[in-house]
Protein backbone atom coordinates (compact mmCIF):
# COMPACT_ATOMS: atom_id res chain seq x y z
CA UNK A 1 0.00 0.00 0.00
CA UNK A 2 1.34 3.29 -0.81
CA UNK A 3 1.26 6.35 1.02
CA UNK A 4 -1.05 7.85 -1.32
CA UNK A 5 -3.63 4.68 -0.50
CA UNK A 6 -2.88 5.46 3.12
CA UNK A 7 -3.92 8.95 3.09
CA UNK A 8 -6.98 8.02 1.31
CA UNK A 9 -7.90 5.84 3.99
CA UNK A 10 -8.39 8.63 6.69
CA UNK A 11 -12.35 9.09 5.87
CA UNK A 12 -13.13 5.47 6.29
CA UNK A 13 -11.03 5.19 9.13
CA UNK A 14 -12.84 8.08 10.80
CA UNK A 15 -16.29 6.44 9.87
CA UNK A 16 -15.11 3.01 11.63
CA UNK A 17 -15.35 1.86 8.09
CA UNK A 18 -12.04 -0.34 7.72
CA UNK A 19 -11.60 -3.85 8.64
CA UNK A 20 -8.92 -5.30 10.76
CA UNK A 21 -5.97 -5.41 8.49
CA UNK A 22 -6.54 -1.75 7.05
CA UNK A 23 -6.91 -0.68 10.65
CA UNK A 24 -4.31 -1.85 11.94
CA UNK A 25 -1.87 -0.23 8.88
CA UNK A 26 -3.77 3.11 8.74
CA UNK A 27 -2.73 3.10 12.64
CA UNK A 28 0.54 2.67 11.89
CA UNK A 29 0.87 5.01 9.39
CA UNK A 30 -1.08 7.64 11.76
CA UNK A 31 1.70 7.32 14.40
CA UNK A 32 4.18 9.02 12.36
CA UNK A 33 1.72 11.48 9.52
CA UNK A 34 0.67 14.79 11.47
CA UNK A 35 -1.49 15.97 8.58
CA UNK A 36 -3.35 12.61 8.67
CA UNK A 37 -3.80 12.76 12.27
CA UNK A 38 -5.09 16.23 11.79
CA UNK A 39 -7.21 14.85 8.80
CA UNK A 40 -9.08 12.24 11.27
CA UNK A 41 -9.37 14.35 14.24
CA UNK A 42 -11.37 16.91 12.06
CA UNK A 43 -13.48 14.04 10.07
CA UNK A 44 -14.52 12.05 13.34
CA UNK A 45 -16.03 15.38 14.66
CA UNK A 46 -17.87 16.06 11.64
CA UNK A 47 -18.76 12.21 11.56
CA UNK A 48 -20.47 13.32 15.32
CA UNK A 49 -22.27 15.76 14.09
CA UNK A 50 -23.48 14.13 11.24
CA UNK A 51 -24.67 11.56 13.68
CA UNK A 52 -26.26 14.01 16.20
CA UNK A 53 -28.82 15.62 13.13
CA UNK A 54 -29.91 12.13 12.00
CA UNK A 55 -30.52 10.60 15.78
CA UNK A 56 -33.78 9.98 16.94
CA UNK A 57 -35.33 8.88 20.28
CA UNK A 58 -36.35 5.47 20.47
CA UNK A 59 -39.71 4.59 21.08
CA UNK A 60 -40.51 4.18 24.80
CA UNK A 61 -41.71 -0.11 24.46
CA UNK A 62 -38.41 -0.37 22.93
CA UNK A 63 -36.75 -0.96 26.14
CA UNK A 64 -39.17 -3.47 27.33
CA UNK A 65 -38.97 -5.53 24.01
CA UNK A 66 -35.51 -5.98 24.62
CA UNK A 67 -35.28 -6.40 28.14
CA UNK A 68 -38.09 -9.44 27.90
CA UNK A 69 -35.78 -10.90 24.99
CA UNK A 70 -32.84 -10.61 27.08
CA UNK A 71 -34.63 -12.73 30.01
CA UNK A 72 -35.91 -15.47 27.25
CA UNK A 73 -32.58 -15.87 25.60
CA UNK A 74 -29.97 -18.13 27.32
CA UNK A 75 -26.86 -16.60 28.07
CA UNK A 76 -24.12 -18.51 26.88
CA UNK A 77 -20.71 -18.53 28.97
CA UNK A 78 -17.91 -17.24 26.48
CA UNK A 79 -15.67 -20.52 25.78
CA UNK A 80 -12.51 -20.27 27.40
CA UNK A 81 -10.66 -21.34 24.49
CA UNK A 82 -12.13 -19.00 21.88
CA UNK A 83 -11.63 -16.03 24.43
CA UNK A 84 -7.70 -16.93 24.39
CA UNK A 85 -7.57 -17.38 20.80
CA UNK A 86 -9.30 -13.63 20.77
CA UNK A 87 -6.56 -12.62 22.91
CA UNK A 88 -4.34 -14.02 20.71
CA UNK A 89 -5.08 -12.83 17.59
CA UNK A 90 -5.33 -9.05 19.63
CA UNK A 91 -1.50 -9.43 20.57
CA UNK A 92 -0.60 -10.60 16.65
CA UNK A 93 -2.35 -7.04 15.57
CA UNK A 94 0.07 -4.71 17.83
CA UNK A 95 3.21 -6.95 18.17
CA UNK A 96 5.71 -4.99 17.01
CA UNK A 97 7.05 -7.77 15.11
CA UNK A 98 4.37 -8.82 13.04
CA UNK A 99 4.90 -9.33 9.01
CA UNK A 100 2.09 -8.38 7.00
CA UNK A 101 1.86 -9.40 3.24
CA UNK A 102 -0.14 -8.92 0.70
CA UNK A 103 -0.83 -11.04 -2.61
CA UNK A 104 -3.35 -11.66 -5.59
CA UNK A 105 -5.65 -14.30 -5.34
CA UNK A 106 -5.60 -16.63 -8.30
CA UNK A 107 -9.35 -15.89 -10.18
CA UNK A 108 -9.09 -12.22 -8.67
CA UNK A 109 -8.85 -10.79 -5.20
CA UNK A 110 -5.89 -9.72 -2.69
CA UNK A 111 -5.35 -12.03 0.00
CA UNK A 112 -3.52 -10.02 3.12
CA UNK A 113 -1.67 -12.14 5.90
CA UNK A 114 -0.84 -10.36 9.29
CA UNK A 115 1.77 -12.97 11.48
CA UNK A 116 3.05 -12.94 14.65
CA UNK A 117 4.25 -15.52 17.21
CA UNK A 118 2.80 -18.64 15.48
CA UNK A 119 -0.20 -17.13 14.39
CA UNK A 120 -1.32 -15.97 11.07
CA UNK A 121 -4.55 -13.59 10.66
CA UNK A 122 -5.61 -14.05 6.81
CA UNK A 123 -8.42 -11.57 5.26
CA UNK A 124 -9.28 -12.31 1.74
CA UNK A 125 -10.85 -8.77 -0.19
CA UNK A 126 -13.02 -8.80 -3.17
CA UNK A 127 -12.49 -12.88 -3.75
CA UNK A 128 -14.78 -14.15 -7.06
CA UNK A 129 -17.99 -15.39 -5.43
CA UNK A 130 -17.64 -18.75 -5.88
CA UNK A 131 -20.51 -21.28 -6.93
CA UNK A 132 -23.00 -23.27 -4.86
CA UNK A 133 -21.08 -26.45 -3.66
CA UNK A 134 -17.48 -24.71 -3.11
CA UNK A 135 -16.26 -22.31 -0.50
CA UNK A 136 -12.96 -21.10 0.01
CA UNK A 137 -10.61 -23.09 2.42
CA UNK A 138 -7.75 -22.25 4.99
CA UNK A 139 -4.51 -23.90 5.16
CA UNK A 140 -1.72 -24.23 7.29
CA UNK A 141 0.90 -25.49 4.62
CA UNK A 142 4.18 -27.79 6.20
CA UNK A 143 6.32 -29.11 3.20
CA UNK A 144 4.14 -31.55 2.05
CA UNK A 145 1.50 -31.17 4.61
CA UNK A 146 -1.29 -29.30 4.87
CA UNK A 147 -3.25 -28.74 8.05
CA UNK A 148 -7.12 -27.73 7.66
CA UNK A 149 -7.65 -23.89 9.67
CA UNK A 150 -10.85 -23.92 8.31
CA UNK A 151 -13.57 -22.66 5.69
CA UNK A 152 -13.71 -19.55 4.66
CA UNK A 153 -16.81 -19.04 2.98
CA UNK A 154 -17.84 -18.80 -0.77
CA UNK A 155 -16.33 -15.24 -1.98
CA UNK A 156 -16.24 -11.46 -1.20
CA UNK A 157 -14.66 -10.26 2.07
CA UNK A 158 -13.81 -13.38 4.29
CA UNK A 159 -10.97 -13.69 7.47
CA UNK A 160 -9.88 -16.77 9.16
CA UNK A 161 -6.60 -17.70 11.56
CA UNK A 162 -3.93 -20.17 11.26
CA UNK A 163 -2.08 -20.96 14.69
CA UNK A 164 0.63 -23.50 15.18
CA UNK A 165 2.86 -22.19 12.16
CA UNK A 166 6.38 -22.61 12.29
CA UNK A 167 9.22 -21.84 10.52
CA UNK A 168 8.86 -22.04 6.45
CA UNK A 169 5.44 -23.23 6.92
CA UNK A 170 3.00 -21.58 4.68
CA UNK A 171 -0.47 -20.23 4.79
CA UNK A 172 -2.97 -21.21 1.73
CA UNK A 173 -6.10 -21.35 0.65
CA UNK A 174 -7.71 -23.10 -1.71
CA UNK A 175 -11.43 -24.23 -3.65
CA UNK A 176 -13.06 -27.18 -1.87
CA UNK A 177 -16.45 -28.45 -1.68
CA UNK A 178 -18.57 -26.15 0.84
CA UNK A 179 -18.22 -28.87 3.60
CA UNK A 180 -14.48 -28.83 3.78
CA UNK A 181 -11.41 -30.88 2.84
CA UNK A 182 -9.55 -32.63 4.68
CA UNK A 183 -6.49 -31.96 2.46
CA UNK A 184 -6.36 -29.51 -0.68
CA UNK A 185 -7.72 -30.87 -3.27
CA UNK A 186 -6.98 -28.20 -5.61
CA UNK A 187 -4.04 -26.14 -6.45
CA UNK A 188 -3.99 -23.23 -3.99
CA UNK A 189 -5.36 -19.81 -5.33
CA UNK A 190 -2.81 -18.33 -2.79
CA UNK A 191 0.32 -19.00 -0.64
CA UNK A 192 2.44 -16.51 1.86
CA UNK A 193 5.51 -17.39 3.73
CA UNK A 194 4.62 -15.16 6.59
CA UNK A 195 8.09 -15.85 8.05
Amino acid sequence: MTDHDLHTLTGAYAADALDPVERDVIERHLESCDSCQAEVRELQAATARLAVGVSATPPAALRDRVLAEVARTRQLSPDGEVVRLAERIAAVAVDPQRTVHTAPVVHGGTGTVVAADGIAVFHGSDLPRLPEGQAYQLWRMSGQESQSAGVLGRGGELTGVVTGLGPGDAVGVSVEPSAGSSHPTSDPVFVVKPA
